[in-house]
């Protein structure tokens, strides 16, 4: 699946080099999306589908607490290093 996605980008950018975007176009199903419930909707069809895959929701939590960890260690230690190498903030 990786291979096809990054060959079928490929693949539309050689086209649209090739032959220009109308024609590209032509070929691409672009109908409009059958109207929703709105955002709501939308965010509760969202959540079930990264709750529905545990690799999803695994990698998001891992991230947030990666995140988090380092936002922590930079708030703390840029202002050390900040006073301890350049003296610190100017009066």
């Amino acid at each position: 699946m990786h291979g096809a996605a990054i060959g079928g980008a490929a693949l539309g950018g050689a086209l649209i080099a090739a032959v220009g975007p109308g024609w590209v176009r032509a070929f691409l199903d672009v109908r409009p999306r059958e109207p929703g419930g709105g955002m709501l909707c939308d965010l509760r069809e969202g959540w079930r589908e990264v709750v529905g895959r545990p690799w999803l929701w695994s990698i998001v939590l891992q991230f947030s607490v990666v995140v988090a960890v380092v936002g922590a260690a930079e708030a703390v230690y840029g202002p050390l290093v900040a006073q301890d190498e350049l003296g610190g903030a100017a009066p």
